[in-house]
């Protein structure tokens, strides 16, 4: 990073692209992706662990519901995620 005195502005150099993958900002109250990402994985396991005992109000739905439901929201979420971060990208 070089500093232009003249305008007074930040100038990042080459070697900046390399250290943005590091960058996650996230607010205060937010989470981040990796622990969302953990999040809904411990979630898909619970359900489909009880889907696969039959336990509670989970069996009224199969299996194979809860599998293509989670599959589906996490690709959404892969997709937002993607899309969120060229939002949010240095360059």
């Amino acid at each position: 990073m070089e500093y232009d005195q003249r305008s007074k502005e930040l100038v990042l150099n080459d070697r900046a692209r390399e250290v943005e993958v590091y960058m996650e900002v996230v607010a205060e109250h937010d989470v981040s992706w990796p622990t969302y990402y953990l999040g809904l994985g411990i979630l898909e396991f619970i359900v489909l662990f009880a889907a696969k005992l039959h336990l509670f109000s989970i069996q009224l739905l199969d299996f194979e519901f809860w599998t293509w439901f989670f599959l589906t929201f996490f690709l959404v979420s892969a997709l937002y995620h993607i899309y969120n971060g060229q939002e949010r990208s240095l360059f």
